[in-house]
């Protein structure tokens, strides 16, 4: 299960397109709202949430170290700039149209 979240609005990575994310990115930044993305998968031994720093209260580590994929996919969140509150709505496009290819 992979489960896309923009500010209040959650969806699975199945049924999400291009232009939603783009849509919801920039409308809360119209409404002067800080963007929070997130990020849950647990998929094919892979357990962890991503989240940009806009997100109050929604990080912390867990209960053991990150495993290989898991620090492939902290690699890539951090090379789309999703760890700065200056990545573009395309960062987040670009990332989840990799992490197909890096869970399987």
């Amino acid at each position: 299960m992979i489960k896309v979240k923009i500010g209040t609005e959650e969806r699975r990575l199945e049924t999400l397109d291009r232009e939603w994310i783009l849509e919801r990115i920039k409308w809360h930044r119209a409404q002067g709202l800080p963007v929070c993305l997130q990020v849950r998968i647990d998929h094919q031994g892979v357990c962890m949430r991503l989240t940009t720093p806009n997100c109050a209260g929604s990080g912390g580590g867990g209960c053991r170290p990150p495993n290989d994929k898991e620090r492939r996919l902290f690699d890539l969140w951090n090379g789309c700039h999703l760890n700065t509150n200056s990545f573009g709505a395309e960062d987040f496009v670009a990332f989840l149209r990799q992490l197909f290819g890096t869970l399987n």
